[in-house]
């Protein structure tokens, strides 16, 4: 099972990559990244809900956990804002 979950992501993150390439001479930069973010927490959200009620999970949360988040959901915006204007750019990566 991790084998197949490491290889959906492996084809998520390059689907990630190719869409963003191809959106990006077609939307201003940061838009594009809210966008893109504003649908990952939608997808995230409704998956947290399927498992809260599906399989009646506990919520584990420390307040670590919440602040290094916040930093990875920084980093990752951040990357998706600089990946936007260089693709708009035209330099290929």
């Amino acid at each position: 099972m991790p084998y197949l979950l490491l290889g959906l992501t492996a084809v998520m993150f390059g689907l990630y990559n190719v869409f963003i390439k191809l959106s990006a001479d077609h939307i201003q930069a940061v838009l594009g990244a809210v966008i893109l973010q504003f649908v990952a927490a939608f997808l995230g959200l409704g998956l947290l809900i399927y498992f809260k009620f599906a399989d009646n999970i506990t919520l584990h949360i420390t307040p670590r956990g919440v602040a290094l988040a916040v930093l990875a959901g920084v980093a990752i915006g951040v990357v998706e804002i600089l990946t936007f204007v260089i693709y708009s750019r035209g330099v290929d990566v």
